[in-house]
């Protein structure tokens, strides 16, 4: 007997037609990727009812929904269409800009198990969460917490269904893969970042189905947190003053080929120079959350084939 194995996984993804539908004859697109964790989740509940034997009559199905995370690294082009997902929006030649239409996947996952294909589809998904962390020594990550409607599993792809292969550029690292972050247009050493995009979606349940409708869309939190050598009081500053600033990240290193992440107007957070104590930096942790931008019209902004 064989069995499936982790690094022999083939991830797959294609656009919806709408909500939780796949278009005949899928046109699938491979995704990079270092990790997946997406899975059913089945509710149950247990009956109230009292026997005189002390027993629990039943556990009942209450249904069905799909969350997990999918993990990868960054490369130019990889992961192009999850930022438009995420973002609820269509790129604009090289832009993207947060926005609040519905965009829907199904992604497919291919184990193979000796002779055996086992496929999961996971359909109706949509991107609830997306996180970027850049640390030294270590690639640039991208996290997508995703929530969808249902599974289904089989043993041979779908009729008449293709399969374009992924980009194949590079995968970025820092320190050579962050071209450059400013905030409030100070450039300064910055040792870790995160940034946090949160759409807030809920699910739609009904008593008469056991899976969710289209997701209802809440208001795009977009967060982070940047650590920086301590040096200067500019930004600490502006900082206590509960000012706002723009934060911009250019990745990426060859030329055509980086992204650059806007927020154009970010409030700058509860800050912090840690504890300081002998044989340390003092460190700078400079927390943020962007916020509507009257002239750009969004919280945040990626632009791609960046020069």
């Amino acid at each position: 007997m064989a069995f499936a194995d982790g690094s022999a996984l083939r991830f797959a993804y294609a656009a919806e037609s709408s909500f939780g539908v796949l278009a005949a004859a899928p046109a699938f697109k491979l995704l990079r990727i270092a990790s997946s964790g997406l899975k059913t989740v089945k509710s149950t509940v247990e009956s109230d009812e009292i026997r005189a034997d002390g027993n629990i009559t039943d556990l009942m199905l209450g249904g069905y929904d799909v969350s997990g995370d999918i993990g990868g690294e960054l490369s130019y082009g990889a992961w192009d269409d999850i930022f438009a997902v995420a973002l609820k929006n269509d790129w604009t030649g090289d832009a993207l800009t947060n926005a609040m239409l519905t965009k829907s996947l199904t992604f497919e996952e291919m184990l193979e198990a000796g002779e055996a294909d086992l496929f999961s589809r996971f359909n109706g998904c949509m991107v609830n969460k997306l996180s970027f962390s850049l640390q030294p020594k270590k690639p640039i990550t991208m996290t997508a917490s995703v929530m969808g409607r249902s599974e289904v599993t089989g043993s041979v792809e779908i009729a008449d269904s293709t399969y374009a292969p992924a980009p194949t550029k590079s995968v970025q690292a820092a320190p050579r893969g962050v071209a450059s972050l400013t905030v409030a247009g100070s450039t300064f050493r910055v040792r870790s970042m995160t940034l946090d995009i949160n759409n807030n979606l809920r699910t739609r349940e009904a008593i008469d189905d056991l899976y969710s409708a289209e997701f209802g869309k809440g208001s795009v939190q977009v967060t982070g947190s940047i650590e920086a050598y301590f040096d200067s009081n500019e930004v600490y500053q502006r900082a206590l003053d509960h000012e706002s600033a723009a934060i911009t990240a250019v990745l990426g290193r060859v030329a055509g080929e980086k992204y650059k992440i806007e927020l154009p107007k970010a409030v700058l957070g509860d800050v912090s120079k840690g504890d300081r104590r002998k044989n340390t930096d003092v460190m700078m942790t400079l927390p943020f959350q962007a916020v509507l931008d009257p002239a750009s019209g969004c919280s945040i902004k990626m632009t791609r084939a960046v020069l």
